[in-house]
This record gives C-alpha cells, sequence and structure tokens, in this order.
C-alpha cells in the first residue's frame, strides 16, 4: 500500500518532474496534443475522452474536426453526423447531446469557451476534469492539477499521495501540496504519457523507467 514518502522533499519531486518533463517529449501525443491554444477544440476532445482510450478519441476528434472545426459549423451538423464520427468513444450517443449543448452554450457565450473555471463548469457534460484540462490545453491555465487515472496511480507509486485519499478534492489539495506549482499546468500530459507507455496499471516498465532510482514502487505492480 503507498504510502507518502518522506524522502521526497521539494526539491526531489522537482528533480523527478524535469527528468519526467525532458522524457515525455519522447513518448507518443496525447489526444490533447494537437490542439494546445485551441479551447474549442481542447474542450471537444475532452468530452470525447471519458472512459475512452486515448487512441479512438484521437480518432473521432480528428474525423469530427473534418467535418466542423468551430462552434458554428458543429452546431449545424446533425446529430446522426455528429454520432457517426463519434461512434468508436464510449457513451457516443450521450457524447452526441453533449456536443450538440456545449455548440449552442458557447454560440450563446459570443461564440468563446469560457475562460473561467466557475462559468465553464456550468456547461453540459463538464465537471473539474474537464474544466481544468480544457483551461489549460486551451488557455494556458495553471492554477489547479487536471487529475485522471494515470496521475493518480502514478502519485501513489511515487509516494506524493496516499492511498487512503480518495476523495477528488483531497487529491487535488495533496497534489498541489507536493507538487511544484510550476509542474502543474504539464503534470497531466506528462503522467498520460509515461501512465500509457511506461508506468502502465498492470506490469509496469520499470526497468526503462528514467526515474526508476527515485521511486519506492520499483519492481512492483
Amino acid at each position: 500500500m503507498a504510502q507518502i514518502n518522506e524522502d521526497h522533499d521539494q526539491g526531489t519531486i522537482t528533480s523527478i518532474f524535469q527528468i519526467l518533463k525532458t522524457c515525455a517529449t519522447e513518448l507518443p501525443d496525447t489526444s490533447l496534443s494537437p490542439y494546445v491554444g485551441m479551447p474549442f477544440h481542447s474542450l471537444i476532445v475532452c468530452l470525447l475522452s471519458t472512459r475512452t482510450r486515448e487512441e479512438k478519441t484521437s480518432l473521432c476528434a480528428t474525423r469530427l474536426f473534418l467535418l466542423a472545426d468551430n462552434p458554428y459549423a458543429m452546431s449545424g451538423l446533425s446529430r446522426d453526423e455528429i454520432r457517426e464520427a463519434i461512434i468508436d468513444c464510449a457513451f457516443y450517443n450521450s457524447k452526441t447531446e453533449q456536443i450538440v449543448k456545449v455548440c449552442k452554450q458557447i454560440i450563446n457565450n459570443e461564440g468563446k469557451v469560457p475562460s473561467n473555471k466557475d462559468k465553464l463548469l456550468s456547461f453540459e457534460g463538464v465537471g473539474p476534469k474537464i474544466a481544468i484540462l480544457t483551461l489549460a490545453n486551451g488557455y494556458g491555465y495553471t492554477e489547479d492539477i487536471g487529475i485522471d487515472t494515470h496521475v493518480i496511480r502514478m502519485s501513489r507509486r511515487l509516494g506524493i499521495l496516499d492511498d487512503a485519499i480518495k476523495s477528488m478534492p483531497k487529491i487535488q489539495y495533496e497534489l498541489q501540496a507536493n507538487i511544484p506549482k510550476e509542474y502543474w499546468y504539464d503534470c497531466n500530459n506528462i503522467m498520460v504519457r509515461f501512465g500509457r507507455e511506461v508506468c502502465t496499471p498492470r506490469k509496469p516498465k520499470c526497468e526503462i523507467c528514467p526515474i526508476y532510482g527515485y521511486c519506492p514502487s520499483k519492481g512492483t505492480e
């Protein structure tokens, strides 16, 4: 059971993230990577990604954006057109409805995705994770950490998040307390890449991990 590693002071954690950030560039992109600085695209990708593997999310996003790459054009698509484009995503029917409603909400907001977290949270299908990732990728927002299963798993294995902490607000608080703020923006991107390719849920590839020496969970599953 992973617990906080008391040997990981801020200097050590900074060193870990410096290594991870450098090495992450050699790993495959995430589904958000092509849309840095593009709030609308970032929001749609985040909506598509829920309970869907990265490669499927990227495929569906590409198909959808070929049909329409702004809220006005996407709002003009039929539900059948949207559904066919994203059919490889989990819950594609409900996501179709979310996309239709979100496009209308954006149009009613002068055609812009809100840059304010609270306002974005009022949009259809948008929870804290989607809001934070959309704002980070689309606007460079750095006030929160985008948390998903990869971030939680790697943080627990690295000893910067205790297994006893289960609720998302407490996880957010603990990670913000332990991860230097300069890495909040990159944290999700880095850990998604490593979580898919190296620090996998089962049989992590510890033998090729660049932070092997820092990890208290090395050699375990």
